[in-house]
């Protein structure tokens, strides 16, 4: 992409500042309601779910945060967990931004310290995992916190577990820390007053998104003209410097367009009076727009000539090449990234600081609650992860499934055969590719092998065997007929996870036919987040999405 002449850029500003002055016109001088009214809910802030200075019995609380200006009456409100526990609120009321305390034990000499607003019984906050779900008095669903290790949630023994901010998405572990300060009898907490783990959030809810919109003229008035890709390309151009990569602005402008994408999702979730789905698509879009601003803010420090990382974990007791695993990192330097191997110990936050990429080829032990909550926590901050698998008979489905199920796709115990159209060996499938779709139009066949099958229940299938292959079970039983197409590579929706159904396509079979080729142009789509391809071409690939359950 090549940045204008400047000589050009005054007057494109000044049509900036004129559409910028129409919107704000449009909207009487006021950002969007959604800050107010998404904000007028009671928040579930802290959970002291294991004490260790008193019993379980005696010490458990969770605290709620009423973020309006207003009282709020729980009068007829119901908590419960989702099953058998639960409890009906009579007559409590929380002040205005304020903070609310339920407690098992309203004696602060037997339950460690805490002063309890308002005590339950009926209820237990299990340390296995657990959820507190706040219905008000007609029923409508308020908040919900389900905490468990699969939800990247780390339950602390002798902690309560707090939210960074109220504003925050509290369906995500990521938002959750334990906390520092100590009360009562040892435990560590903050009943009734700010978490200590609370982070400053500058921003409004809405202010960061209507700021995004602002950026891009108006989004109303660019959909309606056609113009709103030509709108993000322009304003990423302006917002760096001459000698940025192509690639980072690239990125820039669809992070700015999945910003957008959410706000008006959230716009729609206020309408429809869903405040709990409205906060979680906010929290997305300021997510985005913290990216943009942080490519932006590092292209100042000539981001052109800095390399991306990417990991590459063999610290998972793989099965594979691992002497051709080179050719895969090889690649990734010829793609001027910068690569880290993990070959020991666990995948920490550490060992994956600053990676753009984490690639981990056919795992062969399970992933620890630590690696699990580490990676979701990676993903969920703009991280993407890259896992392959193998087939059934090299592939540990128990393992890999944990990560790549909470995003929709599953590797099966399985295994691709084609008995006609193969390079040699009915389990050497060769995989014809129809159309440019992610590919480059240099790209018509694959030679792939000891590949399973991928199930995918929402996200994008960018890549299927030929109609002539079928699935085969451990038994040699036959799973998929042909013309089924099984899938090979598929990207979540979220654009957090690809999985790559064999590691041998990285790695034996990289130099085979048009596989290097194939193998960078997937990397390249992933990294990228897809903004290389044409709109038509991303398109192709839509239409291959999949919202089958898991069979």
């Amino acid at each position: 992409m090549v940045n204008p002449a400047r000589c050009g850029n005054n007057m494109k500003k000044f049509k900036m500042f004129l559409l910028c002055a129409f919107i704000l016109s449009l909207f009487g001088m006021h950002t969007p309601p959604i800050a107010s009214e998404a904000q007028d809910i009671i928040v579930i802030n802290e959970i002291m779910i294991n004490p260790s200075a008193v019993s379980d019995t005696r010490g458990e609380w969770f605290e709620i945060y009423n973020s309006s200006a207003s009282p709020v009456s729980l009068d007829g409100w119901t908590i419960n967990d989702g099953n058998n526990d639960s409890f009906t609120i009579n007559g409590a009321i929380v002040p205005a931004n304020d903070y609310f305390v339920f407690g098992r034990n309203g004696d602060n000499s037997l339950n460690g310290g805490v002063e309890i607003d308002y005590v339950y019984s009926g209820m237990y906050l299990s340390n296995n995992g657990d959820a507190l779900f706040i219905y008000n008095n007609e029923g409508i669903l308020v908040d919900v916190v389900e905490y468990s290790g699969i939800h990247s949630f780390e339950i602390p023994n002798g902690c309560s577990i707090e939210l960074i901010n109220p504003t925050k998405d509290n369906s995500r572990g990521c938002h959750w820390h334990e906390s520092t300060v100590t009360y009562g009898d040892g435990d560590c907490g903050t009943p009734g007053a700010q978490n200590s783990c609370y982070q400053n959030i500058s921003e409004t809810l809405a202010a960061v998104p209507f700021y995004a919109i602002m950026k891009v003229f108006s989004f109303q008035a660019a959909m309606m003209m056609g113009q709103l890709e030509q709108s993000i390309q322009d304003v990423a151009l302006y917002s760096f410097p001459h000698n940025t990569n192509a690639n980072v602005i690239n990125s820039y402008a669809t992070h700015m367009a999945l910003a957008l994408d959410a706000y008006q999702r959230a716009l729609y979730r206020v309408q429809s009076g869903d405040f709990l789905r409205a906060k979680h698509f906010i929290a997305l879009s300021q997510e985005q727009v913290v990216i943009c601003e942080h490519l932006t803010n590092n292209s100042k420090n000539d981001v052109g000539t800095q390399k991306p990382k990417v990991v590459f974990c063999d610290n998972m007791l793989q099965y594979y090449d691992h002497v051709k695993a080179v050719q895969l990192l090889d690649l990734l330097e010829e793609m001027s990234f910068s690569v880290t191997v993990c070959s020991s110990g666990e995948i920490t936050k550490d060992v994956i600081s600053d990676a753009c990429l984490v690639i981990i080829p056919n795992p062969q032990r399970a992933f620890s609650d630590a690696e699990v909550t580490t990676l979701e926590c990676f993903m969920q901050n703009g991280g993407k992860l890259l896992l392959s698998g193998q087939y059934y008979k090299y592939l540990f489905p128990d393992f890999i499934n944990p990560i790549s199920e909470q995003h929709g796709i599953r590797f099966t115990n399985s295994e691709v055969v084609d008995y006609e159209h193969n390079t040699g060996k009915h389990y050497y499938p060769l995989i014809t590719v129809f159309g440019p779709c992610v590919f480059p139009e240099t790209v018509t066949e694959i030679h792939f092998a000891y590949g399973c099958a991928l199930e995918v229940s929402d996200g994008m299938a960018f890549l299927r065997a030929s109609p002539t292959a079928q699935t085969l079970s451990v038994d040699g039983e036959i799973l998929h007929e042909e013309g089924s197409c099984p899938i090979l590579v598929a990207l979540s929706s979220d654009n957090a996870l690809m999985c790559i159904s064999s590691s041998t396509l990285l790695t034996t079979s990289l130099n085979r036919g048009d596989n290097k080729e194939a193998v960078r142009a997937l990397i390249s789509l992933f990294v990228e987040g897809g903004h290389k391809t044409t709109s038509a071409q991303i398109k192709m690939a839509q239409a291959t999405k999949f919202k089958d359950a898991f069979r």
